[in-house]
């Protein structure tokens, strides 16, 4: 994963991270079987990037 500021909380499971930044946007990269990134097509990332449609995000989880 790339240098990244801004962020508030960082979670990860096995095999994807999702980042939160200081203006409450969310960020993924890793695998995405199963759409766990948030982005489509299910292909994964290997740099972050936003998840669109997610605003105003205050607590994240990658479960």
């Amino acid at each position: 994963m790339e240098n990244f500021s801004g962020g508030i909380n960082i979670d990860a499971s096995e095999f994807h991270t999702l980042l939160l930044k200081n203006d409450n946007t969310v960020w993924s990269t890793g695998l995405n079987t199963s759409g766990q990134l948030g982005h489509s097509p299910t292909s994964a990332l290997s740099s972050t990037a936003q998840v669109p449609g997610l605003t105003n995000i205050v607590y994240i989880s990658a479960g």
